[in-house]
């Protein structure tokens, strides 16, 4: 009796280090994984803010009079791709600058908004700007998609 318990404690032991191996493995395979996505998180978080500092510099240099700039498309060439939508505030700026953004038979006009300022004066908003990015990776095992959406005041709209 004393060598069969013998036997069933030994495959226990083996059975119980297998499964601390298994775990082991599954866990450090996870850990892999999870830098790696983090790794590729930030890489896309500083793609989006290159992305709208050249969509500013774009805006710089755009001549308002002529044409809106509305959209913007960078490939960074490593598989990271990023959209810039830009939409004005800037109540001076020609109608046909937020065209693209519509509501259901109308654009929206931003003198018709209401806006505000602290003191409850009519806001008018100099050289502002909504830029909304989207980060987008599609080389790796698993896609990335990073969306930023910042208010910028380029040097010069107008």
């Amino acid at each position: 009796m004393k060598k069969g318990f013998s036997l069933i404690m030994a495959i226990f032991f083996v059975i119980l280090i297998a499964t601390l191996g298994m775990m082991s493995m599954s866990l450090s395979s996870k850990m892999v994984k999870q830098s790696s996505d983090i790794y590729l998180k930030e890489q896309a978080e500083l793609y989006a803010m290159s992305a709208t500092s050249l969509a500013v510099l774009d805006m710089q240099g755009t001549d308002y009079s002529k044409d809106c700039l509305t959209e913007k498309a960078y490939d960074f060439g490593d598989g990271f791709t990023a959209g810039v939508s830009i939409f004005y505030l800037d109540s001076n700026m020609p109608a046909t600058c937020n065209a693209r953004h519509k509501t259901v038979g109308s654009q929206i006009n931003i003198r018709d908004m209401g806006l505000k300022d602290a003191s409850g004066n009519d806001a008018t908003f100099y050289n502002v700007a909504i830029l909304d990015v989207i980060v987008t990776n599609t080389d790796g095992i698993e896609p990335i998609r990073y969306h930023r959406r910042t208010v910028q005041r380029p040097w010069r709209l107008v």
